[in-house]
C-alpha cells in the first residue's frame, strides 16, 4: 500500500506541474554588448539619472499571467565605480493603455551594487514580481546621478544594433528627456539589452488551473466549477492509496454519499488537460 501511495502522488504532482519551463522575454535579437553603440544622461562619463524601459504585452503573447523571477541586462562601461554605487531594477505592471501611455503600479524592485568586473557582461538579478494580464509587464533600469563627492562613476548600460522587435524607451530629468523611444530621440540602432525570464501561465493553462470544487469538505453532494473555455470529460476520486472509488461523465454535480469519511483527489479531466483538487468527505 505504501508503494502504491507515493506512485498516486508522483502521478498528481505531474498533473499539477500545469507549466514549469523558464520562458525568457526578450526584444532583442541578440545579447552582444557593442562598444560605443549606447546613449545616457552624462557629464564626462559620470551618469546623470537615466531610465530605460522595455514593456511586454504578455496577453498578445498569450500568457494570462507571467512569474518574473530574473532580469538580465547589458553592461557596456562599468569604470571607477565609487563605492556604494547601485541601481534598481523595478518590474511595474501597466493598466490602461499601451505603454508609456497608462498607469503604471510598482510590483518589485531591487537595488543592484555595480562593480568593475560588471563591465562587458550581461548582469543577471533574482527579482521576484507576477504581472497579470491584461496588462502589461514592465521592466525599469535606474541609473542614479552619480553623488559621491568623487563623482568618478562611469556606467553605461550595453546595447547593439542587431534589431529588436519593440522599441527601447528612455528618459531622464537632468537632460529635460520624458519617457520616449531612443528611436525618436535620434538613436535608432542603439537596443538596450533588458530581458526578463520567469514561469508563464498560458490562457489553457490557465482555463485549467481554473478549477473548483464545493461546498469542500462535502458530506454528499459537491459541485465543480470549470472555466468556460474547459470541456470536461470526466471525473475521477481516488483514496490517498491510489484506488480509484468513483468515475464518472460530464458531471458537474456528483453525489458522493456512498464514500467513507475521509481525504481523496478528485481528478478533472478537460480538453485542456487535467487539474486534481483535495476532496474531504465529511
Amino acid at each position: 500500500m505504501k508503494k502504491n501511495y507515493f506512485l498516486f502522488l508522483l502521478i498528481n504532482l505531474s498533473f499539477l506541474a500545469i507549466s514549469s519551463a523558464q520562458i525568457t522575454l526578450t526584444q532583442t535579437n541578440s545579447n552582444a554588448i557593442i562598444a560605443d553603440n549606447t546613449i545616457a544622461c552624462h557629464a564626462n562619463n559620470v551618469p546623470a539619472d537615466n531610465q530605460y524601459f522595455r514593456a511586454f504585452d504578455i496577453a498578445a503573447l498569450g500568457y494570462t499571467q507571467f512569474d518574473v523571477d530574473q532580469v538580465s541586462f547589458g553592461v557596456q562601461m562599468a569604470t571607477t565605480i565609487a563605492p556604494g554605487f547601485a541601481i534598481d531594477i523595478t518590474i511595474y505592471s501597466n493598466a490602461g493603455g499601451a505603454f508609456p501611455a497608462g498607469t503604471l503600479t510598482e510590483v518589485s524592485t531591487v537595488s543592484v551594487p555595480i562593480v568593475g568586473t560588471d563591465a562587458n557582461t550581461i548582469k543577471t538579478v533574482p527579482i521576484n514580481a507576477t504581472v497579470m494580464a491584461p496588462a502589461q509587464l514592465v521592466v525599469e533600469i535606474n541609473i542614479p546621478d552619480e553623488i559621491t563627492p568623487s563623482h568618478t562613476t562611469q556606467f553605461f548600460v550595453g546595447s547593439n544594433s542587431a534589431g529588436q522587435s519593440a522599441p527601447t524607451y528612455f528618459s531622464s530629468v537632468g537632460c529635460g528627456i520624458p519617457v520616449s523611444t531612443l528611436a525618436s530621440l535620434g538613436f535608432s540602432n542603439v537596443h538596450v539589452i533588458l530581458n526578463v525570464t520567469g514561469f508563464a501561465l498560458s490562457i489553457d493553462d490557465y482555463s485549467v488551473s481554473n478549477v473548483s470544487i464545493s461546498p469542500n469538505p462535502t458530506s454528499d453532494i459537491i459541485n465543480i466549477d470549470l472555466h468556460p473555455s474547459n470541456t470536461l470529460h470526466s471525473v475521477e476520486i481516488y483514496s490517498l492509496t491510489g484506488q480509484l472509488v468513483f468515475k464518472g461523465k460530464n458531471e458537474l454535480t456528483l453525489n458522493i454519499g456512498h464514500l467513507n469519511s475521509g481525504v481523496y483527489m478528485l481528478q478533472v479531466k478537460t480538453d485542456n488537460g487535467t487539474a486534481s483538487k483535495k476532496l474531504i468527505k465529511s
